[in-house]
């Protein structure tokens, strides 16, 4: 919320709030716009009971100033407080817009039923709408109807840029000004947590969508992006049950720049043993929104604490110039702990100019050194004028961004509001984006987080909290173009019918027939001959010459090196008779020759396919390590060379590829055309495929090779699974 506020000799005195701009511009027909805006609601099980949910559910809408007709139904009562009771939804004098049911569960199905039949025209369930059955019918019936439920399972929403409230809380109810965060959670108790302290935390929509009857996660992040006010949007989630919506959704946010920072929970990895290929083990649930994130320019964040901070930070800051993030602090050892966890956390801060340092260490005093962030405490007698210049002369170099004092923060702090006053004051003077830090995430500070919010100022608890949401603010920018850009990849008709046929071959998940895909699609490999007796595998070493590879190529042998499949630099006919010998011994007569590959370093491509987002892929160092080293990068397929080059650079394996010690550099384009076209071969046969595995995948000073594949059919996965 934008405000006028003025700063007394003791520090905030109080505000003028200017006059917000009506919700107009969501579209008419929107089809939450019944649930979210309504001009009429019936709260059907209120009560006047002090701690009752149907009592919570009227505080929450007369307190907190409903502007439209409020009605109640209880027939106990002929008015809880203001408002007119009835006995029965048929009674009521019209028929509302929205009806908010705090019934319990026994009853809900026929009040839902009752509503339905008068017209209303969306609905908020409190309670839990029981088994899949009964969730069910009540879908069925909205469906029939048209009808938006918010629920059930849940806290409801609040709508607070025009003051709907359909929600209830055991905490008192408070008026608090709308702020510029749209918080959406599967949970219930997280809305609570997050959206209950309006003193430190301001929104302009919370919705708890709880078990999603008929309206999802996907819904309410598309209404909120329709909001004037939405500057950013924080998501708790559990699931996503709409992907194709949810992923529209995530497209809308990047193309109209509002940040969405998500906290996902239930991240647990899909087990090693339900894996075929070495891709499917490494890549896991958590995996899939991992890529999803980051293909969306979506910051992923681990705790509340983190979702809360990152996206107030975000919603403030993230229309400011380049330029990076300058601190004023009191304190030496404080400063140091800062800076460590910056760059544990990877957060950067702005590089000062000379002339900026210079009139820096015109301020400071003796012994005292000019640098950011700054310890600008000293020994100085006029502390709140000293400050105030220093964070302005930081502020005015042109690669700052973004500014902060950090400090204790606390409302018994002696110079608490001192420092709160300097941040505000110094936003107002150089239009820049300040932010307040308190150096401790337990400390009290509600009444300065208060004033801050009223001047457009967050504050944000603990340098940890704070340094994640910075490090968001350097990520969200870094990625903007690259997620609003959609990039159309064409597949060559004869490549996707070619390697459809092979794949559709008796046996087809062989390498034979993996290298064979992967040429298809223009992906260069090793000349492979798969044989199946002495005599082919000599006729195939006068086709490649010495030295060669002699590989296992028996069925249902997924893992060559495990068993001792793979025998390596055979030079001479001598050794690969015994090699062929002790092979068919072991494993079996079936074998594949290929020449032996150029010396590089190994890499690995990897596929697996998730039914809700489709085709992901991996890139990481290969070989036999592959499982072992967390060193890979997972996006969704498919995407141009652009994007696979970002994805390489990434790899913390990266700087090898330039080349040590008078080495030539190796071709890491040639590694990312490949890779983009693995990406598109993925996308393309993400329903004939369940993984794919390419490993390993040679990089040398002049090309590119794939020198072993592992194709899983979609079939075959699931008997596996099955067994």
């Amino acid at each position: 919320m934008k405000c006028q506020c003025a700063w007394g000799q003791h520090g905030y005195v109080g505000y003028k709030k200017l006059p917000l701009k009506e919700n107009s511009e969501v579209p008419s027909n929107h089809w939450l716009k019944p649930l979210l805006e309504p001009h009429s609601a019936v709260i059907i099980g209120a009560s006047a009971t002090e701690g009752s949910l149907g009592k919570s559910a009227v505080d929450h809408m007369v307190e907190r100033g409903y502007r439209g007709r409020l009605y109640a139904v209880n027939s106990n009562y002929k008015k809880i407080g203001n408002v007119d009771c009835f006995s029965a939804v048929s009674e009521l004098p019209e028929t509302p817009d929205l009806a908010v049911i705090a019934v319990n569960q026994r009853s809900l199905e026929q009040v839902f039923s009752e509503c339905v039949a008068l017209g209303v025209r969306a609905a908020v369930i409190f309670a839990d709408c029981g088994n899949m059955e009964q969730r069910d019918r009540l879908a069925r019936i909205a469906a029939e109807a048209r009808i938006p439920i918010c629920g059930g399972n849940g806290m409801g929403f609040q709508n607070f840029t025009n003051s709907t409230h359909a929600t209830f809380s055991s905490c008192p109810v408070t008026k608090a000004a709308p702020g510029n965060v749209s918080l959406i959670a599967h949970s219930g108790s997280v809305i609570q947590a997050l959206a209950t302290d309006l003193t430190r935390l301001r929104y302009n929509l919370t919705v708890s969508s709880g078990q999603e009857i008929n309206t999802t996660l996907a819904d309410y992040l598309d209404y909120a992006l329709e909001l004037p006010s939405t500057k950013a949007v924080a998501l708790f989630i559990e699931t996503v049950r709409d992907p194709a919506r949810f992923v529209e959704a995530l497209r809308k946010a990047a193309s109209k720049r509002i940040p969405i920072v998500a906290l996902k929970v239930g991240r647990t990895a899909k087990s090693a043993a339900m894996a075929i290929s070495h891709s499917g083990a490494v890549v896991g649930d958590a995996s899939t929104y991992e890529a999803l994130f980051d293909r969306y320019n979506v910051i992923s964040v681990k705790t509340l604490d983190e979702l809360a901070a990152t996206a107030q930070l975000l919603a403030h800051v993230k229309d400011a110039n380049s330029g990076g993030l300058c601190v004023a602090m009191d304190s030496g050892g404080l400063r140091e702990l800062m800076v460590d966890i910056a760059e544990d956390k990877g957060a950067t801060f702005a590089e000062l100019s000379k002339s900026t340092l210079a009139q820096l260490q015109d301020q400071l005093d003796d012994g005292m050194i000019a640098e950011n962030p700054l310890d600008a405490w000293g020994s100085r007698t006029d502390a709140k004028a000293h400050f105030a210049r220093c964070l302005e002369v930081m502020m005015r170099d042109p690669n700052s961004a973004f500014g902060a004092i950090a400090t204790e923060a606390g409302d018994a702090f002696q110079f608490g509001t001192v420092y709160a006053e300097i941040v505000a004051e110094t936003q107002r003077l150089t239009g820049k984006p300040m932010f307040m830090m308190s150096s401790f995430s337990g400390i009290a500070n509600s009444k300065i987080a208060t004033r801050l919010l009223d001047c457009d100022v967050p504050l944000i608890n603990g340098v940890d909290c704070a340094m994640t949401a910075v490090k968001a603010v350097d990520t969200f920018k870094a990625r903007l173009e690259n997620a609003a850009r959609e990039v159309r990849l064409s597949v060559p008709q004869s490549a996707l019918e070619s390697a459809k046929a092979l794949l559709a071959r008796p046996g087809s998940d062989g390498e034979k027939i993996g290298l064979s895909v992967l040429q298809a699609f223009d992906i260069p490999v090793v000349a492979y001959h798969e044989c199946e007796n002495q005599r082919e595998v000599l006729t195939a070493i006068d086709r490649t010459g010495f030295p060669v590879v002699l590989k296992t190529a028996m069925p249902g042998i997924h893992h060559k090196s495990d068993v001792g499949g793979v025998l390596l630099n055979l030079d001479s006919i001598t050794r690969v008779t015994e090699a062929y010998k002790d092979l068919t011994q072991r494993l079996g007569p079936k074998v594949m020759v290929q020449r032996m590959s150029p010396s590089g370093v190994e890499m690995s491509f990897g596929m697996v396919v998730d039914p809700q987002f489709g085709a992901l892929v991996t890139v990481s160092p290969g070989g036999k390590w592959i499982e072992l080293f967390a060193d890979r990068q997972i996006a969704l397929a498919p995407f141009d060379e652009e994007r696979a080059r970002e994805l390489i650079d990434r790899l913390k394996i990266r700087p090898i590829f330039d080349g040590r010690r008078g080495e030539k550099p190796y071709d890491v384009h040639a590694l990312a055309r490949a890779f983009s076209k693995f990406s598109i071969m993925a996308d393309a046969l993400k329903d004939e495929l369940a993984e794919f595995d390419v490993n390993p995948v040679i990089i040398t000073d002049a090309e590119v090779i794939a020198v072993d594949a592992l194709p899983v059919r979609a079939a075959i996965k699931n008997q596996h699974m099955k067994h």
